[in-house]
């Protein structure tokens, strides 16, 4: 096995409590065949990169954490736990990486772009002009940025309706390829 005991590493990543609940089965539920769980006690874990970097300070290595964590009871935990490792971690460079991952997540010029072509899509509509091949580049651009929306996107609810709204665009799409 390698030896950590003169080694400085970086760990980036993400890092989970995994809690551990510990007990006794009293009885069966009733809906199905599963025993219920009564909880005595718990146990919290590092998982995650605190994992990684629990077996780097476990194997006598110097290691620095970059994680990003909300602010809530189970940060404390995890904070307890990353003390106890002598872990260090790096508050300036956690600040740094949580303004890039800010930015890196923001999608509102993506939003402001969508308004714009669908301001563009109803002015247009209103014209009595040949409107056919600029609705169709329309909607690719509209598409594009619905892709990019999905791709920067940090939660299970905008990544829905990204996909919600390519597929109506697509429709739209299909829809123009009619029109002269």
């Amino acid at each position: 096995m390698m030896s950590f005991k003169k080694s400085k590493i970086i760990c980036v990543g993400d890092l989970i409590l995994d809690i551990y609940g510990f007990g006794s089965v009293e009885k069966i539920s009733p809906e199905a065949p599963i025993p219920i769980l009564k909880i005595l006690n718990e146990k919290y874990v590092l998982g995650g990169a605190g994992n990684v970097a629990r077996n780097i300070c476990t194997g006598g290595g110097k290691c620095h954490l970059i994680s990003v964590s909300g602010n809530d009871n189970n940060r404390k935990r995890l904070e307890k736990r990353i003390s106890d490792l002598a872990v260090q971690i790096d508050r300036d460079r956690l600040d740094q990486e949580m303004v890039l991952l800010a930015n890196r997540s923001d999608i509102d010029e993506e939003i402001v772009r969508l308004r714009s072509h669908s301001s563009e899509v109803i002015r247009l509509l209103d014209t009595d002009n040949a409107i056919g091949r600029k609705l169709d580049f329309l909607m690719q651009e509209m598409n594009r940025e619905a892709n990019t929306i999905g791709s920067k996107s940090l939660s299970e609810f905008t990544s829905k309706v990204a996909i919600e709204l390519k597929v109506l665009i697509e429709q739209i799409r299909e829809q123009v390829q009619n029109i002269e």
